[in-house]
């Protein structure tokens, strides 16, 4: 479940994939329900603006987020009336953006989503829910807590830590792991997110469990269907990508969509991790996405 911070996020954009970022964390379990322009403006109480330190969105700040998300969108669409909206969703960003379609879709030209969990299951975000509920009680809602980081993050590097030092050009001792080589497999991408300061922290325990909130109502029955059925699609993805657990939780999202008929095209990167457009063939990742966005898109 992709709730380790990044500067990238979701990001919106009004000539194909051109992006902004627009800081995708957070939630709220009454995310389905819209709030307006006006309101986005003003930040919630508690929210993401004036939390101390990274991570902790406050109340109700996926909601706030979906609807800034929105405004964003139709800004960028006010000063480029004639260019189609395209919404690039990345990890935490595909989360929102899985959620964004349902209530927003109408206003988009396509959707794209870039290390996705897909659909966890619903037994699975209860239990994450509550799990973050009880620590929120515990350690306070918007304190880090060492337990769900290791919950949500202690195995994704596993795999990798076993096999970083061998052979090969990007092989690296045990001794200088960061544990962040399940991003990707280029070294200079992985140490540049080691050193940013914006990037590794995680979701504060309320935000965690709004955020578990959200995906849970994102893949409900109701949610998925009303996602505009002309709207295209575009899911990739590294087979390496830990978060979404051996592709399992991107089958059940896009057997889910598919079954709506909904527009759905897939790209799985073999040897691919969990970022993408920061692998070691992320050229040839960006031309698929630029070609991908020229079959599907046109200009009004």
């Amino acid at each position: 479940s992709g709730a380790e911070g990044s500067s990238s996020g979701a990001e919106g954009s009004s000539s194909g994939a051109e992006g902004s970022s627009s800081g995708a964390e957070g939630s709220s379990s009454g995310a389905e329900g819209s709030i307006t322009a006006a309101e986005s403006i003003t930040p919630a109480e508690g929210s993401s603006s004036d939390a101390e330190g990274s991570g902790a969105m406050g109340k109700g700040g996926w909601r706030h987020t979906l609807s800034d998300m929105n405004y964003l969108a139709e800004f960028a669409s006010s000063q480029h009336p004639t260019k189609p909206a395209v919404l690039l969703g990345h990890s935490m960003g595909s989360a929102l953006s899985q959620q964004y379609i349902s209530l927003y879709g109408d206003t988009l030209s396509a959707a794209v989503l870039s290390g996705s969990p897909g659909f966890m299951g619903v037994p699975q975000l209860l239990f994450a829910e509550i799990v973050a509920r009880l620590e929120a009680l515990r350690s306070g809602p918007d304190m880090p807590s060492e337990l769900l980081q290791n919950m949500l993050f202690g195995k994704n590097n596993a795999a990798f830590a076993a096999t970083s030092s061998n052979s090969g050009p990007a092989s690296v001792s045990q001794d200088e792991l960061t544990g962040y080589e399940w991003l990707s497999k280029d070294r200079a991408a992985v140490e540049a997110y080691v050193a940013d300061p914006k990037c590794g922290f995680v979701l504060t325990p309320r935000s965690l469990a709004d955020m578990f909130a959200g995906m849970r109502s994102a893949r409900s029955v109701d949610r998925v269907l009303a996602i505009p059925k002309k709207l295209p699609i575009y899911v990739f993805s590294g087979a390496q990508d830990p978060v979404h657990a051996e592709e399992s939780g991107l089958d059940a999202m896009l057997s889910c969509y598919r079954s709506t008929g909904l527009q759905v095209d897939y790209k799985l990167y073999p040897e691919g991790r969990h970022e993408m457009l920061n692998e070691t063939n992320r050229v040839e990742v960006v031309a698929d996405l630029i070609s991908w966005l020229g079959s599907n898109l046109s200009e009004e």
